[in-house]
């Protein structure tokens, strides 16, 4: 629970629109049964009859709403009962109770509901509305109060200071409530398009398929890394031998199959200071952060494992072997001419009997 309350505020786990309504409809209907209690003690029984309805509707008919998921219908109505409710209770017990202040907190909480609609009209002039009809009851109240007395006046100064100190703190934590729920509905936002952006750079930056970088990242990498011209650098371009066999033997998704492994022995035996793409259909380019030396015993662990790993495909024993070639990042070059070398060396491996690593 705990660990579910903490993805819910760090915005990892939305709020459901059932959750929302059952919390802000049990918060009100408990907010009642205390007035209840209240105006049954100082013996304010039009109140505490209001009250009797109040809490029935919370109880049942809001609930009922809430199941049938007529969220705009229970908003409208729970509003339409704080706007009576306080206008009531001015009527009746006078100005000053702070009764009043629950109009004001309506306001916002209008404006909160509408956040979460996914209506443009909903958003700015339902709670824009709604906002003007509490502020425009609020004056009604406070002129009605000016100029009629109470209908109750048997309360005394200790209960009438409990009384507007309690609806002062209830108004202030409703209040504070929604804007927690606000905030929260706004970080889930955001993670959802720090997600969504996570998503659309995998998307623009690594292949689908084998999870390496496609070309343009690569082309991206290789003009932030080479224009600095620090240390010694290779390419070591690889190419599936004979993979159009398996395409023709055995289907486009054995093909897939055999990508998909390779490219996890590339992932597997690269560095961090490597970088490895998808340059063609079967070609895997990688470039070595190191000499010529260096990259061949990359490359040779690299088609040691591919010839020597257990791969079958639909009970069909395959036997994967790749061919490579090796060059130099010269930087006084254009790493094209580069990547051209080792791709020609990478073609007289394949002349020369597959299965191979050429670096000169």
């Amino acid at each position: 629970m705990i660990r579910y309350i903490q993805e819910i505020i760090l915005g990892k786990r939305a709020i459901t629109a059932r959750m929302r309504y059952e919390i802000a409809r049990v918060g009100v209907w408990f907010i009642h049964t205390v007035l209840l209690v209240l105006f049954i003690c100082i013996g304010c029984t039009p109140l505490a009859i209001f009250n009797c309805f109040s809490i029935l509707f919370y109880a049942i008919i809001a609930e009922i709403l809430i199941v049938k998921e007529k969220y705009e219908a229970t908003f409208a109505s729970a509003y339409v009962e704080i706007i009576l409710h306080s206008l009531f209770a001015c009527i009746i017990m006078g100005w000053g109770f702070g009764f009043e202040l629950y109009n004001i907190g309506l306001i916002y909480i209008a404006f909160y509901f509408s956040y979460i609609s996914t209506s443009i009209q909903k958003k700015i002039l339902v709670p824009a509305i709604l906002g003007g009809v509490s502020l425009a009851l609020t004056f009604v109240m406070r002129l009605y109060a000016y100029f009629h007395s109470p209908v109750y006046t048997g309360d005394s100064e200790s209960f009438s200071l409990f009384l507007s100190c309690m609806n002062i703190a209830v108004s202030a934590v409703m209040i504070m409530f929604f804007a927690a729920l606000h905030s929260i509905e706004i970080r889930r936002k955001e993670y959802e398009l720090l997600t969504i952006n996570a998503e659309l750079d995998e998307i623009a930056h690594f292949d689908a398929l084998t999870k390496l970088r496609n070309r343009h990242s690569m082309e991206q990498e290789l003009h932030a890394i080479l224009d600095q011209n620090e240390g010694e650098h290779c390419f070591i371009m690889g190419d599936i031998d004979d993979f159009k066999l398996f395409n023709d033997t055995y289907g486009h998704a054995c093909g897939d199959y055999v990508l998909k492994m390779v490219a996890d022995i590339f992932l597997k035996n690269m560095e961090e200071k490597h970088i490895a793409c998808r340059w063609g259909g079967e070609e895997i380019l990688i470039l070595v952060n190191g000499n010529m030396e260096y990259s061949r015993i990359i490359a040779e662990k690299i088609r040691y494992e591919i010839d020597h790993m257990d791969s079958v495909y639909q009970n069909q024993p395959l036997h994967i072997t790749m061919t490579f070639g090796i060059a130099p990042c010269v930087f006084n070059q254009s790493f094209e001419k580069c990547i051209r070398m080792a791709d020609t060396r990478l073609y007289k491996g394949k002349q020369g009997g597959k299965n191979c690593i050429v670096s000169e």
